[in-house]
């Protein structure tokens, strides 16, 4: 039992941190220049699509968001949850905390003594995870020291620790860091602790007991759910949203991510605009326009509005955004006063009033290692922008211009730090901006390591005629295309997207290899399903089909669909199969139908097995009965 002065303490800790994170889950804005009506999280958010990794390698879907601390598959101390800019792992979180206060019935949380949640952007240069929670979570006068959070923290039968945003965390390299040890499980290994970061931004180091979570973007039902809930009550406007979405297939991929959809759909309720939409550029673009203009109606605004304050002001942010995003470590966050010093107070308050950039005031440690109750305490505004995209959005600009004046640069040497794995919206948005500089950059993207699917992406931007970049797209055709369940969702989208691209154009696929992602065929749309969702059309124009199945048993009748979405394929010539073994033959008439078929076209299929030095077999078309060919001793794609 704790002593009557701890239990004091503890009550008094519960309170404080209820208070502020009621602070933080009553203060959301779908858009951002939404000031005069804060919005209660509860009040926004739908249930999302969460898969988890399970022990075969494969992503399975949970039922509900709860499922991430209560099915006992993913038990475990540790638990990372991924996604990509703007899938709302900051509204998940926010999301657990109101759960938590408020005791929600159907909620795991409740149950759970404490709840600390950080948000990492703001920990740089805070080691003590004590202090991060003094400095970031309590109110100024509290009187709790970190002794007395230690001590409170330890003697809790149960706490959860969410650690958001580890993609933005400025020590993630840091040796004396308490979120690495937590994270590593050095520090309260009996805690729970979930940590929201991109795919492509893992820790270093982790437990090997963590269990990795993914936020895969809005289904159509919570698209419709969102709607209902935080938009307006009305089927006929659902179904106008619903229409434009179907009418609109680019805009239909864009609005999969939550944070563009709410911005679609709160803005479209107002406008109709959205049907001209057709690239992730043309979206921001009005965007950025639907929030000058809302500022622009304010009449006590007006006067700082004017074209002059806005050019000089948005030259200055565009470097601003850019050099923050080619550091090494990337930088999202600013002092007001530094910021300030860079561009005019005016213009600053303009995109403060808009929304585009967000203040947080946070406390100021002359040094650490002094106590926080001495006289060295102060305060501080940082800045940063609304949404990561927003940064980009900015850089774009600066950096479309500046490969445009400079059309001899050698990109991979001023570009290094920028991998589009962590700013794809900012290769994207340059292509859109500036059809010039589109070309040299699907170029780069094509050329370097990993940037071959996120070429396709920026392809995506240019539209209408694409003649200019046809020869960059027969290419990335050429050399294969690969898609994994390594992949985030992004990635294995942009492919599919390049592969309907490739249809539409007529340019032959040479060879796509899909790795552990086979789910099923689906016969009444002649498409083949891949284990994240995605569907791969029997009119894509592939010449070779390479399924890789090794984490998978595939059944006799698995491996007869395939047979048969094979044989839809008009340009396929060779299919090969690796993994789990298939049948040892063949013998319905509808399958041997099917065979024939495939030899009518003579179309080659193959059976590789699952290690080296094994046999590799030929399916005998005619007799359905598979055949040695020789043995597999090296590395082969089909």
């Amino acid at each position: 039992m704790l002593e009557v002065s701890s239990v004091g303490k503890r009550d008094h800790f519960l309170k404080q941190l209820k208070d502020r994170y009621m602070d933080l889950y009553n203060a959301v804005k779908p858009i951002p220049y939404i000031k005069d009506k804060m919005l209660c999280v509860n009040n926004l958010f739908v249930d999302r699509c969460i898969t988890f990794k399970d022990s075969n390698g494969e992503w399975i879907s949970l039922d509900t968001y709860h499922d991430v601390f209560s099915d006992p598959k993913i038990k475990s101390e540790r638990l990372f949850l991924e996604g990509e800019p703007g899938y709302g792992k900051s509204t998940v979180t926010l999301q657990y905390a109101y759960d938590w206060c408020n005791s929600v019935d159907d909620s795991p949380l409740k149950e759970v003594d404490i709840l600390i949640l950080l948000r990492l952007r703001q920990l740089g240069g805070v080691s003590s995870f004590y202090r991060a929670i003094k400095q970031f979570l309590l109110p100024k006068e509290s009187t709790l020291t970190e002794n007395d959070l230690k001590t409170i923290l330890l003697k809790s039968n149960s706490v959860v620790v969410i650690l958001d945003g580890f993609d933005e965390y400025p020590d993630q390299d840091s040796r004396t860091s308490d979120v690495i040890s937590i994270i590593a499980r050095e520090m309260f290994p009996k805690f729970i602790v979930l940590l929201t970061t991109r795919s492509s931004c893992l820790p270093h180091k982790y437990s090997p007991s963590t269990k990795r979570l993914r936020l895969t973007g809005f289904t159509d039902d919570a698209r419709k759910n969102y709607i209902r809930k935080a938009v307006v009550d009305n089927e006929q406007i659902l179904g106008e949203i619903e229409s434009y979405l179907n009418e609109n297939l680019i805009l239909s991929d864009l609005c999969q991510v939550p944070l563009f959809f709410v911005l679609f759909a709160h803005t479209m309720y107002e406008n109709e605009h959205f049907r001209n939409l057709n690239s992730a550029t043309k979206f921001f673009r009005h965007m950025i326009s639907c929030l000058h203009h809302h500022l622009k109606n304010k009449p006590q605004d007006a006067d700082i509005c004017n074209a002059n304050l806005l050019a000089k002001g948005h030259d200055k942010l565009k470097i601003i955004a850019f050099k923050a995003l080619n550091e090494k470590r990337k930088r999202m966050v600013w002092s007001k006063e530094e910021l300030c010093k860079e561009i005019d107070q005016k213009f600053y308050d303009l995109y403060k009033d808009m929304g585009i950039l967000v203040e947080e005031e946070v406390l100021d440690i002359t040094d650490e290692r002094l106590h926080l109750n001495s006289d060295h305490v102060q305060y501080r505004q940082e800045v940063r922008f609304y949404h990561k995209s927003f940064c980009e959005w900015y850089a774009a600009h600066y950096l479309s211009a500046f490969i445009q004046q400079n059309p001899a640069l050698d990109l991979k040497e001023c570009l290094g730090n920028l991998h589009p794995v962590d700013v794809q919206y900012l290769y994207r948005f340059s292509c859109g901006l500036n059809p010039d500089s589109a070309k040299q950059i699907i170029q780069y993207l094509a050329e370097i390591e990993g940037g071959d699917k996120f070429a396709i992406l920026c392809i995506l931007e240019q539209t209408g005629n694409i003649d200019n970049i046809k020869g960059t797209i027969r290419q990335l055709c050429s050399e294969g295309l690969i898609i994994s369940d390594h992949d985030s969702l992004l990635l294995q989208r942009s492919s599919m997207q390049l592969l309907e691209i490739a249809a539409r154009n007529k340019i032959p696929v040479k060879l796509l290899q899909l790795h552990n992602c086979f789910k099923s065929v689906d016969f009444p749309t002649s498409t083949l399903k891949t284990t994240s969702g995605l569907t791969l059309s029997s009119r894509i124009p592939v010449e070779q089909l390479g399924l890789r199945m090794f984490k998978k048993e595939t059944s006799d009748d698995e491996y007869i669909d395939i047979l048969k979405f094979s044989s839809m394929c008009s340009s396929l010539r060779l299919l090969g199969i690796y993994g789990s073994p298939p049948p040892k033959s063949f013998e319905d008439t509808s399958t041997l139908s099917t065979l024939s078929n495939l030899n009518a076209r003579d179309v080659r299929v193959k059976y590789y097995g699952s290690y080296l030095e094994s046999p590799v077999y030929t399916l005998d078309l005619l007799a359905g009965q598979w055949k040695v060919s020789y043995y597999f001793v090296g590395t082969h794609c089909c």
